[in-house]
């Protein structure tokens, strides 16, 4: 049979043309129905972000700062301790990061003594804080007197600066930043010394064998505003 046969049934034959006429019907129903139902979907889509609320979200900070000096001897790691007290939690929505600042000079007084190397860790522990966080420096080392400078973010995502959020409600974005466990608890922060020896010297009683270090601790509370940002 000839292709010109098969389309001259397909056309002329009743039923035939039937089923066609049905078949075409369909396809032209589906794809009505699918486009209805694309363009009723992203008319609500827009329709809901033009009518959703906006909020900015800021924070008021507050520093509890503590200071501690100590002489550490050549080759001791030394832990220092530091805890905020139970007040700063009752005050602030949370607590946002803590920094660190480890200071020292060359106190031998010995001439052509080098500054001593000293190294610190704060070492993660059971406080609740983003000990994973990128962001974070746990860890320094100096060799020439220079100034070690640690952060921790222990509320998580805390950055400090302000931000736009959209949708909920005024209350829903402040309890996403109102929760007073983290930071409770106990930081420690391990300083090791390696004193150098003044070039040349050989006397007993010329020698290098500890260094002071001063560290400074700083913790940042916040509290947080969330107002709507009128259209």
């Amino acid at each position: 049979m000839s292709s010109d046969n098969v389309l001259h049934d397909l056309f002329l034959d009743e039923e035939s043309k039937q089923r066609l006429s049905i078949f075409v019907a369909f396809c032209l129903v589906l794809a009505v129905y699918h486009a209805t139902v694309y363009w009723v979907v992203m008319d609500e889509d827009i329709a809901a972000k033009d009518t959703m609320a906006m909020y900015s979200v800021s924070f008021e900070t507050n520093t509890y700062t503590d200071q501690e000096t100590r002489t550490i001897d050549d080759g001791d790691r030394e832990v220092l301790s530091f805890e905020v007290p139970t007040s700063m939690f009752d005050d602030h929505d949370g607590f946002g990061m803590l920094m660190v600042t480890i200071n020292y000079q060359e106190t031998s007084g010995q001439v052509a003594d080098g500054c001593d190397t000293v190294a610190a860790d704060l070492k993660p522990n059971n406080v609740k804080a983003d000990w994973q966080d990128e962001r974070n420096v746990l860890s320094g080392l100096s060799t020439d007197c220079s100034t070690i400078s640690l952060a921790l973010t222990v509320f998580p995502d805390y950055i400090g600066n302000q931000t736009q959020v959209a949708g909920m409600s005024a209350e829903h974005w402040t309890s996403q930043w109102t929760d007073d466990s983290h930071g409770r608890g106990m930081f420690e922060l391990q300083i090791e010394v390696d004193a150098s020896q003044p070039a040349g010297s050989v006397l007993p009683t010329v020698s290098d064998d500890d260094e002071e270090v001063t560290v400074s601790w700083e913790a940042v509370f916040f509290d947080v505003v969330v107002e709507e940002i009128e259209a």
